[in-house]
């Protein structure tokens, strides 16, 4: 069985134009006996030298390389600190770069509303990146608690602590800002969860996140992704929430903040609308934070959330009610309220609304 099904592989291989494959399935025996003319590695800024070289063993006669410097490098796990600092351990794309490969930079992007891209743009592309031209049209916002322009928003929780814990941090005040969020987005709002993404920096806030998502009350709480962001890297989504989780000493030498990569990477995951959740004053102590603190200021993206209450409707005067034992055409019209609690209590009934066809 395990010889037929390598065989079909095979053959499957053998007869695409095209193979998609991750660098260490390139090595795979349906693929052994394979030459490629063209190796396209994407994401190449998070490959190692030694996994970039294995698919070049199918006798490659191009190799491109695709990816982003400004963007989160290869991270390496290792119990030997030396190894990290070898060559073989670094991304093979920013080695080709600093010997000098020829290289093309993309210069238009289609994913991000322009109020989104413009400080990444600014800040670590020097105005270099275009907008597509239908994208500002595109976005719309249908989060009813959000002002219809606002594509970039800023929330201060300036009562919110960060507290240690193990080797990372977390924020009860601020995860239960993104919390109410969400809720409003899920009550409020047309927005399929699938379409909205939590980022943090900290396993310990994203762990938190997740354990209040339970018992949010939001339906298909489990397609909302809340996860670092190491792991968003590649992805998008329509609406994205950051959790900064801590409160000072952005630039402290362990600290995830201080590296300008990993905050580019959470600022341009966002498609429609890109929230920031923190203690604004915190930003201050970091370049790169202090930078987008003062622009978000000067662009008047510094808002109050709007936490709108959720008003149930109101009975009406006039209610028509039917027997589930009957025939539904045996429908009781034009009862008044107070004829409705004796008429229930004699037969299993339904109530509608008047002129509507949704039970209540």
């Amino acid at each position: 069985m395990l010889f037929l099904k390598k065989k079909i592989d095979m053959n499957i291989c053998y007869e695409s134009k095209a193979v998609c494959s991750t660098l260490t399935s390139a090595i795979k025996p349906c693929l052994n006996t394979l030459d490629f003319d063209t190796v396209i590695i994407d994401e190449a800024t998070q490959a190692t030298v030694l996994n970039s070289l294995i698919p070049l063993s199918h006798n490659v006669k191009r190799l491109i390389l695709v990816g982003d410097q400004n963007q989160l490098e290869v991270f390496v796990e290792s119990k030997f600190d030396y190894l990290r600092n070898t060559d073989y351990f670094k991304s093979f794309y920013n080695m080709a770069l600093n010997k000098g490969a020829k290289y093309c930079f993309l210069d238009i992007q289609f994913r991000m509303h322009p109020q989104i891209s413009e400080f990444p743009n600014r800040r670590f592309y020097d105005r270099m990146i275009g907008d597509a031209e239908e994208l500002d049209g595109k976005r719309k916002i249908k989060a009813q608690n959000i002002d219809s322009d606002s594509h970039m928003i800023f929330y201060d929780v300036p009562d919110g602590v960060e507290e240690k814990v193990h080797h990372s941090y977390q924020n009860v005040k601020e995860c239960e800002f993104v919390i109410n969020i969400l809720k409003s987005f899920s009550l409020l709002s047309n927005i399929d969860p699938n379409d909205i993404g939590v980022i943090t920096p900290y396993r310990a806030q994203k762990l938190i996140i997740k354990e209040k998502l339970k018992d949010s009350g939001i339906k298909d709480y489990r397609r909302i992704k809340v996860s670092s962001v190491d792991a968003f890297q590649g992805s998008e989504k329509e609406y994205i929430i950051i959790s900064v989780s801590k409160t000072q000493d952005f630039y402290n030498s362990k600290s995830f903040l201080k590296d300008f990569r990993r905050l580019n990477v959470a600022l341009t995951r966002a498609k429609t609308c890109l929230i920031i959740v923190g203690n604004l004053k915190g930003f201050l102590t970091c370049n790169y934070w202090n930078d987008l603190y003062y622009f978000g200021k000067s662009k008047g993206y510094f808002k109050e959330f709007k936490n709108i209450i959720i008003k149930p409707k109101p009975l009406p005067a006039i209610i028509d009610i039917y027997d589930d034992s009957v025939d539904q055409r045996n429908i009781k019209s034009g009862l008044q309220l107070k004829e409705v609690e004796s008429t229930i209590s004699k037969s299993n009934v339904r109530v509608l609304w008047p002129d509507k066809s949704e039970d209540i």
